[in-house]
């Protein structure tokens, strides 16, 4: 009864993210279940699993849902908008006045990239793989494929000439009844005849919700692992990621949450270890803060972990966003005034017996903007004079709009917790975009129509700057994203991931390759 309660309470977040379905219990009686994930809204958003179909061995019951943010897929509303930690009604601008900034006093507002509803895939390639059985020297290059671009870039567009045999492939797709299915079964065809293999993932930013009750005692593991693994063996994957958003950790409002969630995650890994067999893949994407104890702390030793897990994806992206004090990159590579960044990351989870070998990095392909106070750009003096930069500064609150289909209008939003917010602009591109859309000329070296790049030394990210609009806008490009691949390769890392394959052009993957396998990296 437990299971089939939260699988109802999950399904009608799903069909109705703007309201629950009063029927929810009727779809779980259909045994379907589903999966919401990140990023870019971009970034894993919305997904759709089916449950695994009841083996009359075992009578497994449908699969737990699990869901995460995306695009709304049952209501009108904008393409991209705020889902989740949104200011209070009263803090943040009308519906019909989305000029009036939001309040700078309600931190940690998620990121729309982050945050809507989309039914659809998302596909992780791995371009040479250090997994059981082949050399932990191969750098990986992990992508993220999305499915609700599929008009943008299909299967078979995805850049496969820079993966390798023996490749990782995450799914994320819709495949709740009947024709979806083939989307789950073209993709592990398509993956196994690349040499890539096909790994499904489950969690994500608003698919957390009940996965501390998933994990909480002995009996739920069991199950929840079984349904795992009925669902890959149904369509062949060859292993799962989890998308825990976060274990004791912040997330979701309404997530349930427990002192004792790592301890639990990590007697669930040993037992879905022992469901899937060695020969089987476990990955986890993770904060870069590392899982908390109950005290809240990140734990001491995060080694018994890797004794189960065959990577971590580790979340070194959105480290500065509409939350923040001040503009800045949200994916640097030193931290200088940032939050957090990806040494100090690497430096928690490797002194806290993460083996480097089984940590990817995370580069985001997308770009997230600001709208700045003052149309000159103020130098700030960091570690005692040694960098100078002008990557933070003052910002009014009001995130200005992204590429195409960016939209504040009028419309109101509801989370899967059922908090209803105005729709605001993501103020999100993707880098292909910034070159298309003329803001960068085409090699992406300066900037253009008003736009100026600027190379931050310190966090070693580049950013635009719009004088006349205010427009601050902070992404990754060939330059910035190869120094984190040579990086990764210098530190060991078994390689590095993207959000998402769409994102970047030839250049940046020629860039990120380059640095991966390049002789003074391997020398490191």
């Amino acid at each position: 009864m437990t299971s089939l309660l939260l699988i109802s309470l999950m399904l009608s977040a799903i069909f109705r993210p703007c309201s629950l379905l009063r029927n929810a219990a009727l779809y779980s009686m259909l045994g379907i279940a589903f999966t919401v994930l990140p990023r870019r809204c971009s970034l894993r958003p919305l997904v759709m699993i089916p449950a695994a179909a009841p083996a009359s061995s075992k009578g497994a019951a449908p699969m737990h849902s699990l869901t995460r943010k995306g695009r709304c897929a049952r209501c009108v509303i904008p393409a991209e908008i705020s889902l989740a930690r949104t200011p209070p009604r009263s803090a943040q601008a009308p519906c019909h006045a989305p000029d009036i900034p939001p309040s700078l006093a309600a931190r940690r507002v998620l990121s729309p990239m982050r945050s809507r509803l989309n039914l659809s895939a998302v596909l992780a390639l791995a371009s040479a793989v250090a997994v059981r059985g082949v050399s932990a020297a191969a750098p990986i290059l992990g992508q993220y494929w999305p499915a609700y671009k599929s008009a943008t870039q299909s299967v078979s567009q995805v850049p496969w000439s820079y993966s390798s045999k023996n490749g990782i492939a995450y799914y994320f797709g819709p495949l709740a009844l009947g024709p979806s299915d083939m989307s789950a079964k073209a993709f592990v065809t398509e993956a196994k005849a690349h040499g890539v293999r096909p790994v499904f993932s489950v969690g994500g930013w608003s698919g957390s919700i009940y996965f501390s009750d998933l994990v909480a005692t002995a009996a739920e593991r069991i199950t929840f692992a079984r349904q795992l693994k009925a669902f890959m063996d149904k369509y062949g994957f060859v292993g799962v990621d989890l998308d825990w958003e976060y274990p004791n950790g912040e997330g979701l409002g309404c997530n349930k949450r427990r002192p004792d969630d790592s301890t639990n995650l990590l007697a669930f890994l040993k037992v879905l270890r022992a469901e899937i067999g060695r020969d089987k893949l476990i990955t986890a994407a993770v904060p870069a803060s590392g899982f908390r104890g109950p005290d809240g702390k990140a734990l001491r030793s995060f080694a018994a972990f890797a004794n189960e897990m065959d990577y971590i994806n580790l979340m070194t992206y959105d480290m500065s966003g509409s939350w923040s004090a001040t503009t800045g990159p949200h994916s640097p590579l030193r931290k200088c005034r940032s939050d957090s960044s990806a040494w100090t990351a690497v430096k928690l989870w490797t002194s806290r017996g993460f083996p480097a070998s089984k940590i990817l990095l995370g580069i985001p392909s997308y770009a997230i903007s600001f709208t700045t106070r003052e149309s000159k750009l103020a130098t700030v003096s960091i570690d005692n004079g040694r960098w100078q930069s002008k990557a933070y500064q003052a910002w009014t609150g009001v995130v200005p709009q992204g590429a195409a289909g960016d939209s504040n209008v009028g419309s109101s939003v509801t989370d899967p917790c059922g908090v209803t917010t105005c729709a605001v602009y993501s103020g999100q591109w993707q880098y292909r975009e910034l070159v298309s859309n003329g803001l960068l000329d085409r090699t992406g070296r300066s900037g253009a129509n008003g736009y100026v790049r600027y190379w931050d030394a310190c966090t070693a990210v580049p950013f635009l700057f719009n004088p006349s609009k205010k427009h601050y806008i902070s992404y990754e490009d060939s330059k910035s994203a190869g120094m984190k691949a040579e990086w990764a390769a210098k530190q060991g890392l078994a390689g590095v991931f993207l959000f998402d394959s769409t994102g970047f052009d030839a250049t940046v993957y020629d860039a990120i390759t380059a640095g991966l396998y390049s002789r003074k990296a391997r020398r490191a």
